[in-house]
């Protein structure tokens, strides 16, 4: 039997994909010196959307944050997962600046790296940026995004391992399957063929999106896979990751062993309960089993996004959409619903079902993709469709599809010699430092973290106060109330 690692991802990708990246620091840090001892392998929670400010957190300072989240998580290594290279607003940042956020990240106490590309096409950048966090004392894995068709197979992944982690700096893999769809029996071939070409530590971290994700686990750790990923309860399952209380159940029952402190989730569970509770925030729901995921393969099934832009009188088209989905994810060479692929995928599918005029009008992202901008696709693109994107490429003067010459960092750096590192970083991850819509939002100039222990200290006394009359004061908190 195994003895098993786990990386916590409730910080991480449960809160992306349950709450919007609405989880602040505000709502960790009451919990964090307990989170620090439960025993977990490392606990994710930066990315590029902790630093882009997503669903207006743009009045808070990811730097704070991180050395606030540092300082407190003593005993368990923070996690960045790193997408090389970032893309914003479908753009890939410079490498110059790639590597500048690497090094901060190490500076402000990051100890673990997922460093990752969805097309599995930047190996050079990849390799790069590893050998600078490894100086640095950090773990480092990389990812392989499973995805289920025709064209990934067990042989072409394993390709991909090896050709992701030669760099004697990536210390492991991690096949990071988003729309839950690696299921056990796939896992018996994959696995080992995997761990063939990379003798390295074996990662899963799978979204239990239509509930085989604990099955996944298991099978995956009787064939040497050492660590696997969870969150806690109340931000668990759904498209987000299964739970780590019955994750460990799991284990038990399995003969496994973990050094994973169960009396200490309890604690855990109940203030993200209380925080969800406080904020109209969603608890993370068991889905149905759907076998139509595994040709969408959308995360979490139906999105927000189609459900608001179809609307209440053409709900009745989501299975058109579902359906045409899966039709456009062949045609396009099967790239992984990872963004900004999964949105390019969903608004294709929508407007070809809408117009009833395939690929009439094509976004953006998907001009890059075609062009071969983010990188090349695993599966040949179909022709027909290829001519007729790049077609209405030749129409829109927009759409820039070709690479611009990287710039050095002292070239960067010297056309805003006024900002900061750290604010240099985020703006880059907001926009672009010269973007106009954060030319407001400076690092440093931002709300106080609202204590949520406090708060509920003082709930406790108001509940319990007889008196007519009372003020109370705690930090930058202040109360007066009278019966």
């Amino acid at each position: 039997m195994a003895h098993v690692a786990v990386v916590d991802q409730t910080l991480g990708q449960g809160q992306h994909v349950l709450w919007n990246d609405r989880l602040g620091a505000d709502m960790i840090l009451p919990i964090a010196a307990i989170l620090d001892r439960v025993g977990y392998k490392a606990i994710d929670r930066v990315s590029q959307s902790t630093f882009s400010g997503y669903k207006g957190r743009f009045d808070e300072d990811p730097w704070e944050e991180l050395r606030l989240l540092t300082r407190s998580f003593r005993h368990t290594p923070i996690r960045a997962s790193v997408r090389c290279p970032a893309i914003v607003e479908n753009s890939a940042l410079p490498e110059a600046v790639m590597e500048l956020w690497v090094r901060k990240l190490c500076e402000y106490g990051v100890k673990s790296f997922c460093l990752y590309d969805p097309l599995h096409d930047h190996v050079d950048q990849i390799a790069t940026l590893a050998a600078l966090a490894a100086r640095n004392g950090c773990e480092v894995v990389t990812a392989v995004f499973f995805t289920e068709d025709s064209v990934h197979t067990d042989s072409l992944y394993a390709d991909i391992a090896k050709k992701l982690a030669s760099s004697s700096d990536i210390s492991g893999l991690v096949i990071w399957d988003i729309a839950g769809v690696l299921t056990p029996m796939r896992v018996r071939s994959l696995v080992p063929a995997i761990l063939e070409q990379v003798p390295k530590n074996l990662e899963i971290l799978s979204h239990n999106v239509i509930g085989i994700s604990p099955v996944t686990y298991l099978e995956g750790l009787s064939r040497s896979v050492q660590t696997i990923h969870s969150c806690c309860r109340p931000l668990a399952n759904g498209s987000s990751l299964p739970s780590i209380e019955v994750t460990l159940h799991n284990l038990q029952l399995a003969g496994h062993s973990f050094e994973i402190r169960q009396d200490l989730l309890l604690q855990v569970a109940d203030h993200f309960r209380k925080i969800a509770e406080r904020t109209d925030l969603p608890i993370g729901k068991m889905s149905e089993y759907d076998l139509y995921a595994f040709e969408h393969q959308l995360q979490g099934g139906i999105s927000h996004f189609l459900q608001t832009e179809l609307g209440p009188k053409r709900k009745g088209e989501m299975d058109k959409v579902l359906i045409e989905m899966g039709l456009v994810r062949k045609e396009l060479g099967y790239p992984p619903m990872v963004a900004p692929f999964s949105t390019m995928i969903q608004e294709i599918a929508l407007s070809n079902i809408l117009t009833k005029e395939r690929y009439a009008q094509p976004n953006d992202t998907l001009l890059r993709y075609v062009s071969g901008y983010y990188g090349n696709s695993a599966g040949p693109i179909d022709s027909a469709v290829e001519v007729a994107i790049k077609d209405s490429l030749g129409r829109k003067a927009s759409a820039t599809t070709t690479v611009e010459p990287q710039a050095s960092l002292t070239m960067l750096r010297n056309q805003h010699k006024q900002l900061s590192e750290e604010e240099f970083i985020t703006r880059h991850l907001r926009g672009g430092a010269g973007s106009a819509s954060v030319a407001e939002s400076a690092v440093g100039e931002r709300a106080p973290f609202t204590s949520y222990a406090e708060l509920d200290q003082i709930t406790s006394i108001i509940r319990q106060a007889k008196i007519r009359s009372i003020d109370i004061e705690s930090g930058e908190i202040s109360i007066s109330l009278l019966r």
